[in-house]
């Protein structure tokens, strides 16, 4: 029994299982403390219990030495009550990540500029946005016409367009940044997806450009049709360089089922896209996303974006159920 530790409900599992187990329970109880701050909750510290185990994960980046049970639990609330305030003062806005097609097969780049050729996430919420800006003009920041939902925006104007018939929405519209006209659609859509990462504490978010949105809608639907949750399983997120027109190249998404979450990792994603939903749902697509989103596609306005000038085609048909082979 020595490789083996008593669990909270009482059994007794291989000591690996329970110390992760311990440390989702850190995990849960740190995201809370940041997710209810956003709700104004107060004493947030008073109400978390925390184990002697949590307490001593918690504390192990610090040198404890001589300190007595009692004062180790103290600083540990103090931690969580910290955590709190920290939060405290600020609207919160999820960081952004981006596409790099200039690596290898293209790469991810995190919000803190570290690239990743493979990224694993729970996906919260996927929102449709659309949005036109002016392409010769970095100082523009307000947008010509946005849409939140990608079938009705609003110009700067204040005018209703509907985005099926809209001109922007159609090929040749779209300008270089030469400001020549070029194949592509002077509308961009996209798919901002938020989601968590291991080692984030808080959401994050990408744009998808538009030559990753079939492969993205393709991969949804399936787990759709399968009856798999965004919350039930993550999504292990590829990148492959598609050329088109015989020169340009596109970073594609490469979609795949990634791990099964654990019922305690589902409650607790739960929790925190109900916190942020309600946000995402009103954010619309700024300068920075209509560029990165440009440059990710191939020449800025240049790519394709319908299935007759780009064909998604996976090497292999992933199964929206079971996790790859890593």
């Amino acid at each position: 029994m020595d490789d083996y530790k008593q669990s909270r409900s009482g059994l007794w599992l291989p000591g690996e299982i329970v110390q992760k187990e311990i440390e989702r329970e850190v995990v849960v109880t740190m995201t809370t403390a940041i997710a209810t701050t956003q709700g104004g909750t107060a004493a947030l510290a008073q109400q978390v219990l925390l184990t002697p185990q949590q307490v001593d994960l918690m504390l192990k980046d610090y040198d404890t030495t001589g300190m007595s049970a009692e004062d180790k639990m103290a600083l540990a609330m103090v931690l969580v009550e910290d955590m709190e305030i920290s939060q405290e003062g600020f609207v919160y806005r999820p960081a952004r990540w981006t596409i790099s097609k200039d690596i290898k097969n293209g790469v991810f780049v995190d919000p803190m500029g570290n690239p990743m050729e493979k990224v694993e996430a729970v996906v919260l919420y996927v929102s449709m946005p659309r949005a036109e800006f002016n392409h010769a003009d970095d100082n523009d920041k307000k947008p010509l016409c946005s849409s939140k939902d990608g079938i009705t925006g609003t110009d700067r104007n204040g005018n209703v367009r509907h985005c099926a018939t809209c001109p922007s929405n159609k090929y040749g519209t779209a300008i270089d940044d030469s400001g020549n006209k070029t194949d592509g659609k002077a509308c961009k859509e996209s798919r901002m997806i938020y989601w968590m990462v291991p080692g984030f504490d808080l959401p994050t978010y990408i744009s998808l450009p538009p030559t990753s949105l079939k492969a993205w809608d393709t991969f949804a639907s399936a787990r759709a049709t399968m009856k798999v949750s965004n919350l039930a399983c993550a999504v292990l997120f590829g990148l492959n360089l598609q050329q088109y027109g015989g020169k340009k190249k596109a970073a594609v998404i490469v979609p795949s089922s990634g791990r099964k979450m654990t019922p305690l990792e589902i409650l607790q994603n739960k929790q925190i896209r109900d916190k942020f939903i309600a946000q995402w749902r009103e954010i619309q697509m700024d300068r920075d996303d209509y560029m990165q989103v440009s440059q990710a596609e191939g020449t800025a306005g240049n790519a394709p974006q319908d299935d007759a000038a780009f064909t998604y085609q996976p090497s292999s048909a992933p199964d929206p159920d079971e996790p790859p082979a890593f």
